[in-house]
């Protein structure tokens, strides 16, 4: 939230987020809801609500049953193209799957964390969250471009990914996957 203004930054985009800032957007909210704590959401987020500090940010919230006017003005007069104001509903389904995937592992919500070694340690991240009968490992690459990554340290198994149901096996303590730039991806034991 820091310079988060037009006031300090005046070139700061005031629209709603493009695919790259999305992408990022997802693949730190799959952080929020497997990591230690619990998420915080900050009211319109999850119908990816855009803006910036005061003014901008004392928008209705975005109700998908109501419909708004398109954004014409920016807080300070500046010139901005006419964007509509709509809820995202595909990010709200998302906000959903991850609330239902934290609800249903109780490994997410009081289970142990420990790393996993990644082959990539300074774009890759990956550790497992468990508990005497549950757990998940979750895996991050955090370069901008796609990546092989070897990750050692994993409870071997079968298991499938949370979000795209795209099956996993593990063998020898370690995984081997091939990640695109700036994903994650979440793996259950196949029951």
């Amino acid at each position: 939230k820091y310079r988060m203004s037009p006031r300090e930054t005046p070139t700061l985009d005031v629209g709603p987020a493009d695919a790259w800032t999305l992408r990022l957007q997802r693949l730190i909210l799959i952080h929020q809801f497997t990591y230690i704590g619990a998420p915080h959401i900050w009211n319109g987020d999850e119908f990816g609500m855009w803006g910036a500090d005061d003014p901008d940010m004392r928008k209705p919230l975005l109700w998908p049953e109501l419909r708004f006017n398109d954004e014409r003005a920016h807080p300070f007069g500046r010139t901005r193209a006419t964007v509509p104001a709509r809820a995202d509903m595909e990010l709200h389904a998302y906000y959903k799957t991850l609330i239902a995937l934290r609800r249903s592992h109780e490994a997410l919500r009081r289970g142990s964390l420990t790393y996993a070694q990644t082959s990539d340690p300074m774009n890759a991240l990956a550790y497992v969250r468990a508990t005497a009968d549950d757990r998940v490992i979750v895996v991050f690459n955090n370069a901008a471009g796609a990546a092989d990554l070897n990750v050692k340290g994993v409870p071997d198994g079968s298991y499938v990914e949370a979000i795209s149901g795209t099956p996993y096996k593990i063998s020898e303590k370690t995984l081997t996957v091939k990640m695109d730039g700036k994903s994650a991806i979440i793996l259950i034991p196949v029951k």
